[in-house]
């Protein structure tokens, strides 16, 4: 049942974004699968897979820490009277702004394949491999560069949200652990969950479970 999501890429008009109801009930049905008129964790945490398989097509899969990470995020996002489920009511406004989301990564993909310059493009494509970066002054002393700041959070936020969310964190993880330890192996799932949890953490200043670019800054720097 992967890419299920598949379908919200038709939610968007010439104009710009249009929420399509019948297939945001024509999802959680799909995810009901016991048919309680409720998803439960483990109905969520195939919904998390599925949302991550549509985001990321050609990306990792998820590793059980990754994934229940995306599941809990799910649920704290959704479950407005904290009962441990999502009702089709409470999932209706997670659902128009999760395929806002994809609606803006496919246009802002849209328009990276049309830049002209496609040496800038490859170059935000690789970016984060030397990442973080900076500059010595002539005292030799550490510049901070807030384009350089700029270009790694717009790189991460895949959505062009304005926000880095758990799934975008889970990529700046990795990146992060490649840039430190290149030739360390890659982390594993207890590590890589402590990681994000440490960097959500100390960047997510206003505790709504997401780093924007002015919380993003100091964490970078």
């Amino acid at each position: 049942m992967a890419g299920h999501f598949a379908f919200i890429a038709s939610n968007a008009g010439e104009d710009g974004f249009e929420f399509d109801i019948d297939g945001c009930r024509q999802t959680f049905e799909h995810f009901d699968q016991d048919q309680s008129g409720f998803l439960e964790i483990n109905e969520v945490l195939r919904l998390a897979e599925n949302i991550w398989d549509t985001f990321y097509p050609s990306g990792p899969k998820l590793d059980q820490a990754a994934k229940a990470a995306l599941t809990v995020e799910i649920i704290r996002q959704s479950d407005k009277n904290h009962d441990g489920k999502i009702s089709f009511e409470e999932f209706v406004p997670w659902y128009r702004g999760t395929a806002l989301k994809y609606w803006r990564m496919q246009q802002a993909q849209s328009e990276q394949s049309h830049a002209a310059d496609a040496s800038v493009h490859q170059s935000a494509m690789t970016y984060p491999n030397s990442w973080p970066r900076g500059s010595a002054s002539a005292q030799d002393e550490f510049s901070f560069d807030v384009e350089e700041c700029r270009s790694a959070f717009n790189h991460f936020d895949q959505d062009r949200s304005g926000y880095l969310e758990v799934n975008e964190i889970l990529i700046l993880a990795e990146h992060l652990w490649s840039a430190f330890y290149p030739h360390e192996p890659p982390l594993d799932n207890a590590s890589k969950a402590a990681l994000i949890s440490d960097i959500i953490r100390s960047g997510d200043r206003d505790h709504d479970g997401r780093i924007a670019f002015d919380e993003f800054i100091p964490w970078y720097r």
